[in-house]
């Protein structure tokens, strides 16, 4: 079996890597580690981690974890420095896509080596809990409630769209409906409920980026 470190940015999606994605890749013999990443470090020697994702702390410990093994990025676009490398260039992009590349780029440049794939998620975690909405009856049974949620993205092409904003991002606008929703715990839940296949259906980038996975990680 091959060994996959997924680089995070908190809780909730290490949680996601632990309760979902190591089962999927189990099988398909690949076993995967969560890190999530120090965002600071006190002269005490007292750490923190999640948060202010700067370019220079993904380079640094993905370039670490290479000599263990490959090394993914789970990294939301949502909330990310805005000194990233490639981030500024990717605000006038119109396509998310298009976005996405910038940051993944620069990092893709800056480490060279075949072991590393870059991911930025567009633009949550959260985005894929939208690909099976009806899911979400396991938080609250309220079914106006649901309804509300599904007028809430409506208009959006896929999840993965639903746009990038302290008012509007995916966690947001759950929020605003179900002040009830944890994170860490619902967020598992409804990934385990939807499943990888359903969100890899509706989400075409952590599709792309679950293909790319398969099919460097041999």
């Amino acid at each position: 079996m091959n060994r996959l470190y997924i680089l995070v940015e908190g809780q909730t999606e290490e949680s996601f890597v632990k309760n979902v994605l190591y089962e999927y890749f189990f099988k398909k013999s690949i076993i995967i580690t969560p890190v999530i990443i120090e965002s600071k470090r006190l002269a005490n020697g007292k750490k923190f981690k999640g948060g202010n994702i700067t370019f220079k702390k993904v380079v640094d410990e993905s370039k670490k974890l290479l000599n263990s093994g490959y090394v993914t990025t789970l990294i939301d676009y949502y909330g990310i420095d805005e000194n990233f490398k490639g981030y500024s260039e990717s605000i006038d992009k119109k396509e998310i896509e298009d976005k996405k590349l910038s940051l993944e780029i620069e990092l893709k440049n800056e480490i060279q080596n075949k072991k590393f794939i870059p991911y930025i998620q567009m633009y949550e975690f959260e985005a894929l809990l939208f690909s099976d909405l009806d899911t979400f009856i396991y938080v609250d049974e309220d079914k106006f409630k649901l309804t509300d949620l599904k007028n809430e993205i409506r208009f959006f092409k896929t999840p993965e769209y639903v746009n990038n904003t302290k008012e509007t991002a995916p966690s947001k606008r759950i929020k605003k409906i179900y002040s009830n929703y944890a994170k860490v715990l619902d967020g598992t839940l409804l990934a385990k409920e939807i499943g990888i296949e359903k969100m890899r259906e509706k989400c075409l980038l952590f599709d792309k980026w679950i293909r790319t996975i398969e099919e460097i990680v041999t």
